[in-house]
């Protein structure tokens, strides 16, 4: 082996996906849009102290190991209802926590992706807020 400096590191070139990706549908844009509707339990609108997530419900499918369902299946919660209070989605669980504040999930999926899918046939905007009583 010659001496001097340590051979170069050839780093691979990426490949091309051949197929399409797997996984569950990904969108930012229809993420966006659940952030900008009140809470489904509370009716909080992103403000001052209240932030509304998008948090992902097991709905429309199961999800892989390690994986979130589809984008689509998302609801809007508050942080609070979400993550942090007793009565949070990740806390109790979806069927307890549906079951405790009386929420259809299916349903309230169901239509959440059909308005949204509404706006952007007729070409409106999906960037203005909508309240969740409209549904």
């Amino acid at each position: 082996m010659p001496r001097g400096l340590p051979p170069k590191r050839r780093v691979p070139v990426r490949k091309m996906r051949l197929q399409p990706r797997r996984g569950p549908d990904r969108s930012p844009e229809y993420l966006a849009w659940i952030r900008t509707l009140g809470c489904v339990v509370c009716a909080r609108v992103s403000g001052a102290a209240t932030v509304v997530e998008a948090a992902h419900t097991n709905v429309l499918g199961s999800r892989g190991m390690g994986q979130k369902t589809t984008d689509f299946s998302a609801i809007p919660l508050c942080t609070a209802h979400h993550r942090e209070a007793r009565d949070s989605y990740h806390r109790l669980g979806e069927p307890c926590f549906a079951h405790q504040h009386r929420i259809d999930l299916h349903r309230v999926v169901t239509e959440l992706k059909h308005v949204f899918d509404c706006q952007l046939a007729v070409g409106r905007s999906v960037d203005n807020p909508h309240r969740l009583d409209e549904l």
